[in-house]
């Protein structure tokens, strides 16, 4: 079984994705989504991030 990396959302730890693509899970912490949850969490963390860096940018 080959199992796919991933990063948590949760403790940033590396997570593993099973290699149906359907589970992420973390043995770190726990954290377990479907895999296309956890696609929107991340789509939704890099757009905060992006945010951020925008507004940082329009301070300075």
């Amino acid at each position: 079984m080959t199992e796919i990396e991933a990063k948590c959302p949760n403790c940033t730890k590396r997570a593993t994705v099973d290699e149906n693509l359907t589970q992420v899970n973390c043995r770190v912490c726990g954290f377990t989504t479907s895999y296309e949850d956890y696609l929107e969490i991340m789509k939704s963390k890099a757009v905060q991030m992006a945010d951020d860096l925008q507004m940082d940018w329009d301070k300075s």
